[in-house]
């Protein structure tokens, strides 16, 4: 299969779920285009199992029906199968040995065929110990495939292995687009984050400026398509909900502020919000040294690419439609995006690198990673650190530079100053910067842009 990089973490429970002596099933869902069926032909390839792979579709249960009939005949080559019901059709693939039965984008039989979870739930507990078949179901609404694992739900408690399928971290999605220098992997990600369905169509032999244009910025580029497909169908029966998206891409941060910018009171915001951080849009971030305080939440697009979007192309659209694409990037994108975003977006970058760290035992293991809030009442100054861990001793303060000098005593001492000033305990300093630094690697944390992306583990 080709570009297929990384799940690895995803590929291992997969194995171990087709590997149970006995009948399994397993749960996996994620956004659309976020690579679920990519995964599940992946896991499968070179499986000794019969594999039944059903796409649900939005169609009546009679279709339905016929599908599935013509699905059994065809595997099994059996001509005279011809199930009148889907109570039959799914008693004759659960009492069999040896097969992999994926129902994909499977919200769309719950909607056309009453009480399918319920049906579903009377074969798995009929056949657990009687047949060794594997069961997939797999799907792209958030809300309809979390509910399925809802104590209310029938099929509460009937998944061996389940599966969320977020976007692929900086490392894995990096392999996509080897032959750029690491300054341009970061732009990448800045852009496309993990989206194996984008970073897949990345051209090697290309600048990034021309990949830029043609993946993200053109009318109907295939970001535009992942964002209408998904996104957009996702929120469009939530009132007021691309104001907000658009406004947290902006740098509205804090309910007050995107409550402000949309026109609308706190509490309206904080539906949308939650309704937001369900679908696995936004991600709320709390400060780790008052993580319960709500004065101090802070709202974030998860998505590089959603946030891409909406802050450089939904945000212009009309300007973008009516001008050349290369005067609107020169005059709506380049200066912010190089300036602003990409330093940000490298400190997003700068957590996932040493949260891989931690997990692997290349640095002391951290409880904590986050944000660390202060307030300095003398001078009238509140904001916060970016990037701080706890670990056993306390709080490792790192400082991340996106710029070409070297990190120097300079540099060092302003952190230390400021530290100094708001009366902050901490035991260490970290600098994640793009080029190193002059500073003792004996005394400090010490990582650079190379550091970042020769990282084995």
């Amino acid at each position: 299969m080709l570009d297929f990089y990384g799940r690895d973490k995803e590929l291992k429970i997969i194995k171990e779920f087709l590997n149970m002596p006995f009948q399994a099933n397993l749960l996996l869902y994620g956004r659309r285009r976020i690579g679920k069926s990519y995964l599940i032909s992946k896991s499968l390839e070179n499986s000794n199992l019969k594999i039944i792979n059903y796409q649900c579709k939005d169609v009546s249960l009679n279709s339905t029906l016929a599908d599935l009939n013509e699905l059994l005949r065809t595997n099994f080559n059996i001509d005279y199968l011809n199930f009148n019901n889907i109570d039959k059709i799914l008693d004759y693939i659960f009492s069999l040995n040896d097969i992999v039965f994926v129902l994909d984008e499977y919200p769309y039989l719950i909607n056309r065929i009453t009480g399918i979870n319920s049906i579903i739930q009377q074969k798995i507990d009929k056949y657990n110990k009687i047949s060794n078949m594997k069961f997939i179901v797999s799907g792209s609404s958030i809300d309809i495939m979390q509910n399925l694992v809802d104590y209310s739900n029938p099929l509460f408690g009937r998944f061996d292995k389940i599966i969320k399928l977020e976007e692929q971290n900086y490392l894995d999605s990096q392999l996509f687009y080897p032959n750029f220098s690491n300054e341009d992997k970061v732009k990448l990600y800045s852009v496309f984050g993990g989206e194996p369905y984008i970073n897949k169509k990345i051209d090697n032999k290309e600048d990034f400026t021309k990949n830029l244009i043609k993946l993200a910025i053109e009318e109907g580029s295939i970001l535009e398509l992942m964002i209408n497909s998904s996104i957009l169908n996702e929120v469009k029966k939530i009132s007021l909900a691309n104001d907000v998206i658009l406004s947290i891409a902006v740098g509205k941060h804090k309910n007050k502020e995107i409550a402000d910018l949309c026109g609308v009171e706190s509490a309206k915001i904080d539906y949308i919000l939650n309704k937001l951080i369900m679908l696995g849009i936004i991600e709320k971030v709390s400060p780790i040294n008052d993580l319960d305080n709500k004065r101090k939440f802070l709202y974030y697009i998860k998505n590089n690419a959603i946030n891409f979007y909406y802050r450089y192309i939904y945000k212009n659209l009309s300007f973008r439609n009516s001008l050349p694409i290369d005067v609107f990037y020169k005059k709506y994108i380049e200066k912010d995006f190089l300036e602003q975003y990409v330093p940000k977006k490298y400190e997003k970058i700068s957590k996932e690198f040493l949260t891989l760290c931690s997990k692997n035992g290349l640095i002391k293991p951290f409880k904590l990673i986050g944000t660390y809030w202060y307030d300095d009442p003398k001078n009238k100054v509140k904001g916060q650190f970016d990037i701080v861990t706890l670990d056993d001793k306390g709080y490792i303060f790192y400082e991340v530079k996106f710029i070409d000098k070297l990190v120097d005593e300079t540099i060092l001492n302003e952190e230390i100053e400021q530290l100094s000033k708001l009366n902050i305990n901490y035991y260490k300093l970290g600098f994640i910067s793009k080029n190193g630094s002059s500073l003792n690697k004996d005394i400090y944390n010490l990582f650079s842009l190379d550091d970042i992306y020769n990282l084995k583990i």
